[in-house]
């Protein structure tokens, strides 16, 4: 089958972010599945079997899925947040007007407002289903979602407008948390995280800007270009997920704290909360937990979803082992605590190899300082050479101030004029482990 696209009105594409990640899924899918039939239908139907499957979550709970729909009925939304459409109106809606479960049948509606926004093929962004099924941040797949739109208008390559710090705090629905208050914290998990997830995983490449007013930061903007290293990554993405496909979370296959964290989230627990389990609570235990919490919800014996998950944590709901599961448990911790130190040993190159990219870069800054004008000039007529497409236009957009093209000068220099006087990552890091120890 063709990959599923979502279309929609570019100014909905900012709404505010007061959904989980889950539910923001959810809504999308059921956009896509109605899209066609906005201006002539006003209740749509999808199978609840198929939405289950194409958001790859494990959860069949009926239970579970009219808390999400209902979530959607109650999330208030404004468009044209930051005024990108020129259209000084304010306008705001529920998500969904109405929902109504008949059998393995959703049937579902919007506001007639919503609806006629909705449907604008003049102004319109596709986000890739497939795409947003790998983000494990909803924050990551709001600012994808901003980043599409303006990537899409400005044909090829784009940029946001400048967004005052209250504005992309109100995108992204943390106006209210008074931890984001202090721009270290909201520069760290809700800026830098999501744009190093949305680069690392999408087909965009995105670069913050910040703007400043009396030495603080005032407004952020985004640059938005191609992923040259990701060009091929939904084709790629597609057939792992079809040698793969499983009916468990998907979260669970990925043991780190992120993950974990966000699957906290989907349960209902709030900030606070997540903070207090993970701070006293190691990956396995809380793993396990949420196993136990999972088949009692898919054996409808749970009311109240949250409320139960953070008792559960709390006091220790796991099953008595047997000798048996014991002495399994303890082979299971030996080959964990393997694979820590492996996670660990991975970190260590992580960050040295920050260190390693510095490193080079002072060697390549050294070297051509050392060159008179004449020759250093020749070799950069040499690297401009090498460029080609969007590439060498960031080259004389930006020069070396672009942070893609100063990465592509280091990898040249190094491939063609520092072969014989640049370390090598292995021998760095050996090195940085010696000076690191202890």
């Amino acid at each position: 089958m063709p990959e599923k696209h979502v279309i929609k009105h570019s100014a909905t594409v900012q709404i505010t972010n007061t959904i989980s990640l889950l539910q923001r899924k959810a809504w999308n899918i059921l956009l896509a599945n109605a899209y066609d039939r906005l201006p002539k239908q006003d209740f749509f139907e999808v199978d609840i079997h198929e939405l289950i499957e194409v958001l790859q979550f494990g959860k069949t709970n009926n239970e579970y899925l009219k808390e999400s729909l209902k979530a959607l009925m109650q999330s208030v939304v404004e468009w044209d947040v930051i005024n990108k459409s020129g259209d000084k109106a304010w306008k705001a809606s529920v998500l969904l007007a109405n929902v109504e479960i008949s059998g393995n049948t959703l049937i579902y509606s919007y506001s007639p407002m919503l609806k006629k926004m909705l449907y604008h093929p003049e102004t319109y962004a596709k986000i890739s289903l497939a795409m947003q099924n790998r983000f494990s941040s909803k924050y990551a797949l709001a600012l994808y979602e901003l980043c599409v739109d303006f990537f899409i208008a400005k044909f090829g390559r784009g940029e946001t407008p400048w967004i005052e710090i209250e504005d992309y705090k109100k995108l992204l629905a943390v106006e209210k948390d008074n931890y984001y208050s202090e721009f270290k914290n909201l520069n760290r998990y809700i800026i830098k995280e999501p744009v190093k997830e949305i680069n690392e995983k999408s087909d965009l490449f995105i670069e913050v800007e910040y703007q400043r007013q009396s030495r603080k930061v005032f407004a952020i903007k985004f640059k938005i270009s191609p992923n040259q290293n990701n060009n091929k990554l939904l084709d790629k993405l597609k057939r792992v997920e079809e040698a793969t496909k499983q009916a468990e979370l998907p979260l669970e296959q990925e043991n780190n704290h992120i993950n974990v964290k966000n699957m906290l989230e989907e349960y209902g627990l709030t900030r606070v909360q997540i903070k207090e389990i993970m701070d006293k609570h190691d990956i396995k235990y809380i793993l396990e937990i949420l196993d136990f919490v999972e088949i009692k919800i898919r054996a409808d014996k749970i009311e109240n979803i949250s409320a139960f998950t953070y008792k559960a944590l709390k006091e220790d709901y796991r099953p008595k082992k047997s000798l048996k599961e014991k002495l399994l448990a303890d082979s299971k911790k030996i080959k964990a605590e393997m694979e820590i130190k492996a996670i660990e040993h991975e970190k260590l190159k992580n960050e040295a190899d920050k260190d390693y990219s510095t490193y080079r870069e002072k060697m390549v800054d050294d070297y051509l300082n050392s060159l008179d004008p004449a020759d250093r000039q020749k070799i950069m007529d040499v690297f401009v050479n090498s460029l080609s497409g969007i590439t060498k236009e960031f080259y004389y957009k930006d020069g070396l101030k672009s942070i893609i093209i100063k990465k592509a000068l280091i990898v040249f220099m190094g491939d063609n004029y520092l072969k014989n006087s640049l370390q090598t990552f292995d021998d760095y890091f050996e090195k940085w482990l010696n000076e690191h120890a202890g």
